[in-house]
């Protein structure tokens, strides 16, 4: 599994505003209008939902991890120590759990609420697992 601050911290050092991350497929970063691949194995079920796990307040995590399997999606948002706050959508998509974070100073910028998933990202079919 990819450790949070890891890949957060790579997203800010490459200006990056969102990063996305589901299974079956390498994390990838938006750079203004384009998707990068992050030099990461693809991920797996089990890593997506841990990172999710690490993600959730410990306090209201069983809570929160109920109510996002009730209702498909959640939104909420992480205060990180070497990023900042970050905005999270985390929902089901085609039976696996996708992650997708953006710096929560951007995602107010774009009057997006309701509308954080990305259009599309470039296959990752010749990048190496």
């Amino acid at each position: 599994m990819i450790p949070l601050d890891t890949l957060l911290q790579q997203a800010k050092a490459a200006f990056a505003c969102e990063v996305l991350v589901m299974a079956g497929d390498i994390p990838a970063m938006r750079l203004g209008a384009d998707w990068q691949r992050l030099a990461h194995p693809r991920c797996t079920p089990a890593d997506v939902e841990a990172l999710v796990r690490t993600l959730l307040p410990p306090e209201k995590n069983m809570n929160l991890w109920e109510l996002l399997a009730d209702q498909r999606e959640l939104e909420f948002e992480h205060a990180s120590s070497s990023v900042g706050t970050v905005h999270c959508n985390v929902h089901f998509q085609r039976g696996s759990l996708v992650l997708l974070i953006c710096r929560a100073d951007d995602f107010a910028k774009s009057g997006r609420a309701g509308q954080s998933r990305p259009a599309s990202i470039p296959a990752a079919s010749s990048a190496k697992a």
